[in-house]
């Protein structure tokens, strides 16, 4: 027979609810726990001492129905997953936006296991103080390589807000698992996919694999073509390759928008639409991504 009803344990959490509702209790949590028959307070180490104290010495005045653990571990709320191919925005030294680039894809690094977030170069240019989500920080620009090359990594920056993935936004906001990274550039012919805050998942084909282009401050060398629409806000985003069927996909990361050709809908209007939204083959660019790992001596996080 239990020595405490359901009713009274369940009456104790209501009133420990009552107190934590009127006082600051980080780091607790507490609830009916049935297999022990008493109401169970657990304090993580990212507690107020002062208020931890008082909030137990409340609790114990309910007698021997209150029981309390102690874990080594700091509560925190667990941060939203960033994906590839979803909106960051740039931010100056006085906290005024500057402008919208993509994430591709997040890596550690290999030799502290340091998390990042990588995009493209171009997108860090020296005014950029910090990189923001939703206007909560996400870190800071740790390493740049425009122009030449045209990639950034960002060193993740809260926790508690952001985590770090290993999925790329797809067609429909669908979660795509990346499995790994191509060794090289994608062949000529062949089939990629890019995802970016702009114009979400597009398709293309590779029309070359290496190319030298000049978006106006340098030559960047060693992209690739594709016909893969991406227009000014994809940047940064992730490009992949599905290197298995139809049916059972195997999606491989294989480089971060860059750039392309942009055009008017109207005589007068701004060029800022890719060619496939006014009747022509898109053409844009990519930064390869084993060069990026390469260079950064990093390596992507992936799912299993």
């Amino acid at each position: 027979m239990v020595k405490h009803s359901e009713a009274d344990l369940n009456q104790v959490q209501k009133s420990l609810d009552a107190y934590g509702a009127e006082h600051d209790l980080v780091g607790h949590s507490w609830a009916v726990d049935a297999p022990t028959n008493s109401v169970l307070i657990t304090v993580a180490q990212n507690v107020n001492e002062d208020a931890s104290k008082k909030f137990i010495a409340h609790a114990k005045k309910f007698g021997d129905i209150i029981r309390v653990e102690r874990l080594e571990g700091s509560m925190v709320a667990n941060g939203i997953d960033v994906r590839g191919g979803t909106a960051i925005t740039a931010h100056g030294n006085n906290g005024a936006p500057l402008h919208d680039c993509s994430v591709g894809f997040s890596a550690v690094d290999n030799v502290f296991g340091v998390q990042h977030f990588l995009t493209a170069g171009h997108c860090s240019e020296p005014a950029v103080a910090e990189w923001r989500k939703n206007d909560l920080l996400l870190g800071h620009t740790m390493s740049t390589s425009y122009p030449g090359n045209d990639y950034a990594s960002i060193l993740h920056g809260n926790w508690l807000a952001w985590n770090t993935s290993g999925y790329v936004s797809g067609s429909g906001g669908a979660a795509v698992p990346i499995k790994g990274s191509l060794a090289g550039p994608p062949l000529a012919g062949t089939t990629i996919c890019k995802s970016g805050k702009t114009t979400g998942w597009t398709c293309g084909t590779v029309t070359n694999p290496s190319v030298t282009n000049d978006y106006g401050d340098g030559d960047v060398l060693g992209n690739v073509r594709t016909t893969a629409c991406s227009e000014g806000g994809d940047s940064g985003g992730s490009v992949v390759q599905n290197k298995g069927t139809t049916a059972n996909p195997k999606w491989m990361a294989a480089g971060l928008v860059s750039g392309g050709y942009a055009y008017s809908k109207t005589p007068t209007g701004p060029k800022i639409y890719c060619g496939a939204k006014v009747g022509l083959v898109s053409t844009n660019f990519f930064q390869p991504i084993h060069e990026v790992l390469n260079n950064l001596n990093m390596k992507l996080v992936t799912v299993p």
